[in-house]
């Protein structure tokens, strides 16, 4: 498993041409490598992510943070996102989670 997730990042972060596009467009720039992660079958995949650097965001903060606490309180204005927030948190979230 270690073995395909070194070759995983290799390709998602660092390979040299998008090291390359990446300093061309802000050179001089401290880039961080990030991951937003839905649920994951196998939840060690992360843990050796995380051990090479990558930070790791699960999806249900953002979401979380996107709504305010304010699942199923909207106007039409942005109700759309909040109605995705609100479908997965209800479908994906452990509810002791919400």
């Amino acid at each position: 498993m270690e073995e395909s997730v070194e070759e995983w990042l290799n390709t998602k972060y660092l390979d040299s041409k998008k090291c390359e596009m990446r300093d061309s467009l802000w050179p001089g720039a401290s880039w961080k490598c990030i991951l937003v992660h839905g649920i994951v079958k196998h939840p060690e995949e992360l843990a050796l992510i995380s051990s090479k650097g990558i930070k790791l965001i699960p999806l249900n903060e953002i979401l979380s943070d996107l709504c305010g606490g304010r699942l199923g309180k909207h106007s039409s204005t942005g109700g759309d996102l909040v109605d995705l927030i609100g479908f997965y948190s209800k479908s994906v979230i452990p509810s002791g989670n919400r």
